[in-house]
């Protein structure tokens, strides 16, 4: 089993990590002093001893969430399960001995896999496994940071306040959101943004609510009353049952090889998805996953953290680079995912903290990488396009922030395809240009269109028509404007395969949603990319 960071505040979103900052405490509080070296000693005591607990969130609209474990040594067994007025049912069980994780959904064997690779049905059930966590207290500055408000039953009640940055973006956007109802039309719009308006004020008034157990350091409570988290019955289990942790009676899929090994590393595509999901759902969240187009198989892109999107695959393949939720700061920050080691790097430094970082695109050589940074601090839709060498990690600026997405590099790593977006109306679409950014911030106006992309030529862009929707290519100078294929309407994220002999899409399918589809270049008859149910987005080949 690997290494868990029991002795900090495990993240489900920003609004669970406190920081300092907050105001002094009563005089009645309790000695943090003593709740630290309680925290320590349970500590050390669930490093060598067995332990089970659970935990309970939400109820979230008219479902909880229950997350029982047992742990012993380097074995343990989670069970996620999930009660409404619908009915109660066991989601996801994952049994880990030896380093493996034998996965169960609904009682059906799902396989083992390394650890952060099983793709769930649900992707949010990753969130849930990472707020399970228990956290101790081992560090006075840990309380010391945090607004005492009352005790009772032996359990401490806390307000802490949110980190400097987030506090920093989330005013920012609260900013933004009022000028958007100064401007917003009646109806839905205008309440969701009101909405949006409330919970941030909340947030920033408030802080989160922390409950600590004061007799074992054990936080126990997190979050507000909309969303708790409450941990329940945490009680030290020195001869755990081993029927709990036995795999027999299952046939187990094996995906614990290297995904890179032996195999055509361009046959290795990436994808949000969520495999729960079905026509007619509301939307949902996607985790970036990473299949071999040859062989069907697939796994999550072991990303650490709980939920991440795709983004671009560095050379030899063998890397990728994501947006992932990061546990420092609740905010998407870059990564770059090891698949045969599954080590994460973060990526941008400094630079890159206080916001949301999306999209990053690899130079061909795969020693940069571009992304689009936003702060909010020049408007909610402004991003800052940065570019970071790999190597070090380093960010650097170039030009000014600005409304743009779908970045390609030019082939010489001397500058940049994206597009610029100019503002309509709140209830309209933004008027978009394909354009050629240098790295010194100049920006060169091409073609009106959308989703640009480079193909492998260099000198070829493929992009979707502004009004009509229908794809075209043109040369760098936006010249020579020809109907691609036959126009491929209701396609869209074109992803070129590396050699640059095929593309791979997203076409909308109107009996199971959006589907993955590979065309050959100058053909019009698609392959599927994939056979599986479920929602497939945000496509990746290279």
């Amino acid at each position: 089993m690997e290494t868990r960071p029991t002795f900090a505040i495990p993240v489900l979103a920003a609004c669970l990590l406190f920081a300092g900052n907050a105001s002094a405490q009563s005089p009645a509080a309790p000695d943090p002093k003593e709740i630290a070296e309680a925290g320590q000693r349970s500590l050390a005591r669930f490093q060598s001893e067995g332990a089970v607990w659970s935990v309970e969130i939400g109820p979230i609209s008219d479902e909880t969430l229950t997350v029982n474990v047992l742990a012993a040594a380097n074995r343990r067994v989670t069970k996620v399960s999930v009660r409404s007025p619908r009915g109660t049912g066991e989601m996801v069980r994952i049994i880990e001995r030896d380093g493996v994780w034998y996965v169960l959904e609904e009682g059906k064997p799902l396989g083992k896999y390394r650890p952060h690779e099983a793709p769930f049905s649900v992707p949010g059930a990753r969130l849930f496994l990472a707020v399970a966590e228990p956290a101790f207290i081992v560090d006075p500055g840990q309380i010391s940071s945090l607004r005492y408000e009352s005790c009772s039953g032996g359990v401490g009640i806390y307000r802490a306040s949110l980190p400097e940055q987030l506090r920093t973006m989330l005013s920012r956007i609260l900013k933004q959101v009022q000028e958007l109802l100064d401007r917003a039309p009646s109806g839905k719009a205008r309440k969701q943004l009101e909405q949006q308006q409330t919970a941030l004020r909340e947030m920033l008034e408030r802080g989160v609510r922390v409950e600590i157990d004061l007799a074992n350091g054990l936080i126990v409570g997190r979050g507000d009353i909309k969303t708790p988290m409450a941990l329940r019955d945490f009680r030290w289990v020195k001869t755990p049952p081993e029927e709990a942790f036995d795999i027999s009676g299952h046939k187990w899929p094996d995906h614990t090889g290297d995904p890179t090994e032996g195999v055509d590393p361009n046959d290795l595509v990436m994808f949000g998805h969520c495999r729960g999901w079905r026509v007619g759902m509301k939307d949902a969240d996607t985790d970036t996953c990473l299949m071999n187009l040859k062989t069907g198989e697939m796994r999550r892109v072991p990303y650490r953290g709980p939920i991440s999107a795709t983004g671009c695959f560095l050379e030899p393949r063998t890397r990728v680079v994501v947006s992932g939720m990061d546990v420092e700061n609740g905010a998407l920050s870059l990564f770059e995912v090891d698949l045969r080691t599954g080590a994460n790097r973060r990526l941008g430094g400094e630079l890159l903290t206080g916001g949301h970082t999306l999209m990053p695109a690899a130079s061909r050589d795969g020693t940069k990488v571009a992304a689009l940074f936003n702060d909010f601090s020049a408007g909610m839709l402004a991003s800052q396009v940065v570019v970071i060498d790999v190597k070090t990690g380093k960010a650097t600026k170039i030009g000014k922030p600005m409304d743009t997405a779908f970045l390609s590099w030019l082939p010489d790593t001397g500058g940049l395809i994206l597009i610029t977006r100019e503002f309509v109306a709140y209830d309209k679409p933004a008027k978009a240009t394909v354009a050629r950014m240098s790295l010194d911030g100049t920006i060169t106006p091409i073609v009106r269109g959308n989703e640009p992309v480079l193909l492998a030529d260099g000198k070829t862009i493929l992009f979707e028509g502004d009004d009509d929707r229908l794809w075209r290519t043109c040369d760098l100078a936006g010249q020579n404007v020809k109907l691609f294929a036959d126009g491929l309407r209701g396609y869209g994220s074109p992803s070129p395969s590396p050699p640059g002999d095929r593309i791979l899409w997203s076409r909308v399918d109107p009996h199971v949603g959006p589907r993955p589809v590979i065309l050959k270049i100058g053909s019009t008859t698609p392959t599927p990319a994939v056979t599986g149910p479920g929602l497939w987005l945000y496509p990746t080949w290279r």
